[in-house]
């Protein structure tokens, strides 16, 4: 069960990384020159690391805070977890 859990966890921050409906719409960039686009992927690698420190730091004080629900359904990454916050 604890690594399923750790698994999961990293799908939740593929799915808000890319995602289109809980991510950052990568999918819909459009840059014409690399160099843009590796500007952007720094900027993003940089904020995902943010959230997902923020994400942890709150997940210490509130363990609960990464479930959206009691029913089946996604739970929050971390690094959506610190965007929120």
């Amino acid at each position: 069960m604890a690594l399923y859990d750790r698994r999961m966890g990293i799908e939740e921050q593929f799915r808000d990384t890319k995602g289109v409906h809980f991510g950052m719409k990568l999918k819909w960039t459009q840059f014409q020159k690399a160099e843009y686009v590796e500007r952007m992927y720094l900027l993003i690698a940089v904020a995902l690391l943010l959230w997902t420190a923020v994400g942890r730091a709150v997940e210490e004080v509130e363990p609960k805070v990464r479930l959206m629900s009691k029913q089946k359904g996604a739970r929050l990454s971390l690094a959506r977890v610190g965007s929120y916050y």
